[in-house]
C-alpha cells in the first residue's frame, strides 16, 4: 500500500508543539510528596502524571483518594520509585507472536515507546489500556498500515476460569496487537494469577489464554491524553524509525 502524502503545514504545526510539550526537558523529582499531616512517603514524583479524574492537581488527587489506603500508597509508591528508576515493564520483553509486518524490530520499539508514555498515568499503564491501542493504531497509520484501534470485551484464562473485562486492542490485515496485557498485574480489579504475554500476530493464531468479542467491539477515537501523547510519539517516529527500518 502506498504511503499516505504529510501536508507540510500539518507537520511544521506538530513540530513546534512538541518543542513545547518535550517531556524529557523537565528534571525528576526526587523529593517525596508527603500529604499535609501525615509523614507518608508516596515516592518520588515523576516530571507529569496523568490523572484518572479531571480538575484536581496530583497533590489534590493523592489527598483525596490515596492517602487513607495503605495498600494504594505502597502500590502508588512501588510505581514512581521504578519510574524513577527506569524499571518500568516494557512489552517488548515479553512479545509472543508471529507477525512478519513489521518487522520485530520495530513492534518492540513502537510497543515500547507507547508502554513509556501512556505509562505516565499515576497507576501506570494497566488501566490504559484504550490509550495504548489508540496510540499504537496512530503509530502504525503513520508508517502505512490500516490500523484500527478497538474496545470491547477481552477475556483471559487461569487455569479452568476466565476474567472478563472491558479492553482495546488493535487490528489491521489480518493482525491483531494486544500488547498492554504485561501491566494487567498491577490493576487491583483484575483477577489473581491473570499476567498474559503481549501478543502480535495473527488473528487466526490468537493465542488459548484469551477470547475478544469482535461482533460488539466499537472503533476507539484518540482522547485529549492520547492527542498529546502522539505529537511527542511522531516526532520520535519521524527522528528514530529510520535506524529501526535499517535493521
Amino acid at each position: 500500500m502506498p504511503k499516505k502524502k504529510k501536508k507540510k503545514s500539518n507537520y511544521k504545526i506538530r513540530k513546534k508543539k512538541i518543542k513545547k510539550n518535550n517531556i524529557h526537558k523537565n528534571k525528576l523529582t526526587l523529593e517525596p510528596y508527603k500529604s499535609e499531616g501525615n509523614n507518608i512517603d508516596f515516592g518520588p514524583e515523576p516530571p507529569r502524571e496523568i490523572l484518572p479524574v479531571e480538575n484536581l492537581t496530583v497533590n489534590q488527587y493523592i489527598d483525596k483518594f490515596v492517602r487513607s489506603d495503605s495498600f494504594l500508597i505502597n502500590h502508588l509508591k512501588n510505581i514512581r520509585v521504578e519510574k524513577a528508576n527506569g524499571k518500568r515493564p516494557k512489552p517488548s520483553n515479553r512479545l509472543i507472536g508471529n507477525a512478519i509486518r513489521p518487522n520485530l524490530n520495530i513492534q518492540h520499539f513502537i510497543l515500547d515507546r507507547v508502554a513509556l508514555l501512556v505509562d505516565e498515568n499515576i497507576w501506570g499503564r494497566s488501566e490504559m489500556c484504550i490509550q495504548f491501542s489508540s496510540l499504537l493504531a496512530l503509530a502504525l497509520r503513520e508508517l502505512s498500515y490500516d490500523a484500527k484501534a478497538y474496545q470491547g470485551k477481552a477475556q483471559y484464562k487461569k487455569d479452568d476460569d476466565w476474567f472478563t473485562w472491558n479492553h482495546s486492542w488493535v487490528i489491521y490485515d489480518d493482525y491483531i496487537i494486544d500488547g498492554n496485557t504485561d501491566s494487567m498485574i498491577e490493576n487491583p480489579m483484575v483477577a489473581s494469577g491473570i499476567d498474559p504475554d503481549p501478543f502480535w500476530g495473527k488473528v487466526s493464531s490468537i493465542p488459548e489464554d484469551r477470547k475478544f468479542d469482535f461482533n460488539s467491539a466499537e472503533i476507539v477515537k484518540p482522547d485529549e491524553d492520547t492527542k498529546m501523547w502522539w505529537i511527542e510519539l511522531l516526532q520520535i517516529i519521524i527522528h528514530d524509525m529510520n535506524s529501526q527500518i535499517a535493521k
